[in-house]
């Protein structure tokens, strides 16, 4: 305990099954150019789980997938909540290009595949680029399910250790809910924190121009009929 009355906690915070966001493009989702609807089967039999994105909704047959569902925000949010990225590259798109930039603005790890056939889509730049969190492969319909299995391995999120401080108050708190859950300290915090993102939306811009205050109602005298 510091002498400031607060408790230092060393916590790691990690998940072994991953949220996957898959980005593909239309072109390539709906004349099939690539065995991108694999990656989809592949992510499910390897017990992952993915996001409401409209091209997962395209492969599991339903056709009337409303597009507000893919909406700018709705977009920010799947992707802020996932664990990993997966890009099908090999068809060029100005939509994944940004999803990608997306992912990587909030630190969410991106595996960028593309099939062999479409290698020349794919700048020599990119091919080489080499990133934190950021992987280029090629695949083949021979090796997909190879090359999937080896982006997850290296893409899975390794346990973070950090420390912080907490009031003593905070920290009672906290021991009796571990006790009464039955889980670690670390366990309760990792909990909390994922329920917080989880269960909020991004918040949206506010205005920079201040809302008019309703004018207050001026007393009715007492002369007045």
């Amino acid at each position: 305990m510091s002498p400031s009355g607060t408790t230092r906690l060393r916590v790691g915070l990690h998940k072994n099954s991953m949220r996957i966001y898959i980005s593909v493009a239309t072109q390539n989702i709906k004349e099939n150019l690539t065995s991108a609807d694999k990656i989809h089967t592949l992510v499910q039999k390897y017990g992952h789980t993915h996001t409401a994105s409209w091209n997962v909704a395209f492969y599991e047959g339903q056709q009337n997938f409303p597009e507000e569902r893919n909406s700018d925000l709705r977009v920010k949010n799947e992707i802020l909540r996932s664990d990993l990225m997966i890009a099908e590259i090999s068809i060029p798109s100005f939509g994944v290009g940004y999803f990608v930039c997306l992912a990587q603005m909030y630190q969410v790890p991106v595996v960028c595949l593309y099939h062999s056939k479409y290698k020349d889509n794919v700048s020599a730049f990119l091919k080489t680029f080499s990133a934190n969190n950021f992987l280029v492969l090629e695949y083949d319909d021979s090796n997909l399910e190879q090359v999937f299995c080896t982006a997850v391995e290296k893409s899975t999120p390794k346990k973070v250790r950090f420390n912080f401080n907490l009031r003593q108050k905070s920290y009672r708190y906290l021991n009796v809910l571990a006790k009464e859950g039955h889980k670690t300290k670390t366990k309760v915090i990792n909990d909390i924190i994922i329920e917080k993102v989880e269960g909020e939306k991004i918040p949206k811009k506010r205005s920079s121009v201040s809302p008019k205050k309703p004018a207050k109602e001026r007393p009715p005298s007492l002369w007045e009929d």
